[in-house]
């Protein structure tokens, strides 16, 4: 599956910057926004995002503690982004 790239993405924010319109749906609808706009910003993609695999040695329960908000240190003490990562080694749009 090819996702978005990091190159990608700074297209996209780029444009929406100049656009209002545009952004104010992106952020409400980021699918259809992208949509709307690959033609002319040349953005060729099967998916937005690409969710990667849970780290190495991260195990179900502290997925599950991360998934219902009771612990997100694992993130933080392995430098893990909470942002978007785009694909491997791309650029990561942190919040």
């Amino acid at each position: 599956m090819t996702a978005l790239t990091g190159e990608q993405w700074a297209r996209i924010y780029a444009y929406a910057w100049l656009h209002p319109e545009f952004r104010q749906q992106l952020e409400q609808n980021p699918a259809v926004a992208i949509a709307s706009v690959a033609h002319e910003l040349d953005l060729q993609y099967e998916a937005i995002f690409q969710i990667p695999d849970p780290p190495a040695g991260m195990s179900a329960d502290a997925i599950a503690r991360v998934a219902d908000g009771t612990e997100w240190s694992y993130f933080h003490h392995h430098r893990l982004s909470c942002g978007f990562t785009v694909l491997p080694g791309a650029a990561t749009l942190d919040r």
